[in-house]
């Protein structure tokens, strides 16, 4: 095997080596965007159940201490929706890495066929060439007989 097969089949082993790895963080970070997102809904149920709840006994103490927590999880809801924001940006760059890995992967598999190929029409015409060169002799055997 020429030595420029050997090097492209290991550029293609490194390349599809990167894709997988890519495509690994990719789900890593959509796994990551998926906890974010559920911790938000979580949040979200809390502060709904909790501003819908009104104490038996209201007095302005009690209102006052729902407000304020209130006010607290609407805070955690909004630092959850910057780190989901945040995520969805991680995302969004493991998935343009993994696509350009993928396009790497794409590009050096069209080079080792590109390659395959050229090796094949080069061992093709050496065995034509040997075909014709037997088949001149043969003919030059058999005229100087004649």
């Amino acid at each position: 095997m020429p030595l420029s097969q050997v090097r492209l089949e290991l550029l293609n082993l490194v390349a599809g080596r990167n894709e997988d790895d890519a495509k690994a963080l990719l789900a890593k970070a959509q796994a990551r965007l998926a906890e974010q997102q559920a911790l938000h809904g979580e949040l979200q149920h809390y502060l709904e159940d909790y501003q819908n709840r009104l104490p038996a006994r209201p007095t302005p103490m009690l209102l006052e201490n729902q407000r304020q927590f209130c006010g607290k999880l609407v805070e955690a809801l909004n630092a959850q929706q910057a780190a989901i924001d945040a995520e969805q940006g991680r995302v969004a760059q493991a998935n343009e890495r993994w696509l350009a890995m993928r396009r790497e992967l794409r590009i050096t598999e069209r080079l080792q066929q590109q390659s395959d190929l050229e090796v094949r029409r080069i061992e093709e015409k050496a065995s034509q060439r040997e075909m014709d060169e037997f088949a001149t002799v043969r003919h030059f055997a058999a005229s100087q007989r004649s």
